[in-house]
């Protein structure tokens, strides 16, 4: 199944996804001689573009064949954060860099991030969550989610050892919303546990975002479930694939994880055949991000299994949404 939306729409940009991607060596000896006027419609895409993993992709990388020709836009190098060893290397133009910010400015909305907010960002500076969040953490960014929402970042490194930091951050500078790396809720958890009370008196939190690659969120994860109590704010999970720039952001009604289908194009494969599965089925989500000009990913397949949507979600927004069950 495919998250389509206008179905005119999705193949005038899954043309000119296609047609990027054939600029770079690595795509063009994937397809063949096929070009972007191939692409009549969502099937056609499907039957003439491959599935893509990350072994393929890396290995393209180590034989130098993702680099963009020189009609490409390549203004911007970027590592991506993947859930696999060793990383890979994305190459950007401004204009991508800033749609790929306005999706993580749409996440910090979905959580509740109000203009005029403080938002503690406990993650490394390679993490989208960090480099996208402002015009002051990537000189390459004109207008980052923390501009395009009208808040301040306060940002803290990833490392755990940082945790006692990021709660001196909660102490004196009482955020409105925390976005968190992953492998930080357990040391976070440990230390708001033995200062609670201390802590909570004055702090009016709205969200709580943690974030993971390629990692689904669980129906009971007890580690969000305490955060949730020792700050007394609703955890919701931001779903990232940092190999196809994707990021989705949890509904706090629905656990559903909201896609936005004017940035991407997402699909669900079966994991045998790798044909796309039935509406509503469970299969591998596949991405094909429409925002990039210089990074050639079609139909990159994730670790994640997930169960497609296109009916909208309860909490009333539009359009494709994810979850972990059929």
């Amino acid at each position: 199944m495919n998250a389509s939306g206008d179905s005119r729409k999705t193949v005038a940009r899954l043309r000119r996804a296609v047609s990027n991607a054939l600029r770079i060596p690595f795509m063009r000896g994937r397809v063949g001689g096929v070009s972007a006027r191939r692409i009549r419609s969502i099937e056609d895409f499907a039957a003439v573009i491959p599935p893509l993993t990350i072994e393929e992709l890396r290995k393209g990388w180590e034989e130098n064949q993702l680099s963009p020709g020189n009609d490409a836009r390549r203004d911007v190098g970027l590592i991506a954060q993947t859930a696999h060893d060793p990383p890979v290397y994305v190459t950007l133009s401004n204009r991508a860099l800033e749609l790929y910010a306005e999706v993580l400015a749409d996440c910090w909305l979905s959580a509740g991030v109000l203009a005029g907010s403080h938002v503690l960002i406990h993650d490394y500076g390679t993490s989208p969550l960090v480099y996208l969040a402002s015009r002051n953490f990537c000189p390459y960014l004109k207008t980052g989610a923390a501009e395009r929402v009208g808040c301040i970042p306060v940002c803290n490194d990833g490392l755990p050892e940082f945790t006692e930091r990021a709660l001196h951050i909660l102490r004196f500078v009482r955020p409105r919303a925390i976005f968190l790396r992953g492998d930080a809720v357990t040391p976070l958890v440990t230390r708001l546990s033995e200062t609670q009370e201390k802590l909570r008196r004055g702090l009016e939190l709205r969200a709580v975002l943690v974030s993971s690659d390629e990692v689904m969120p669980l129906r009971d994860n007890r580690g969000h479930a305490m955060l949730s109590g020792l700050l007394g704010a609703p955890v919701t999970t931001l779903v990232r694939a940092d190999a196809a720039l994707f990021m989705a952001s949890e509904c706090a009604k629905s656990g559903r994880l909201h896609v936005r289908t004017d940035r991407y194009f997402v699909e669900t494969l079966d994991p045998t055949s790798l044909r796309p599965t039935a509406a509503g089925e469970l299969g591998m989500l596949a991405i094909t991000p429409l925002f990039c000009d210089a990074y050639p990913v079609l139909r990159y397949v994730t670790g994640l299994e997930a169960a497609l949507d296109l009916g909208g979600c309860v909490c009333g927004a539009a359009g494709a949404s994810l979850s972990t069950s059929a």
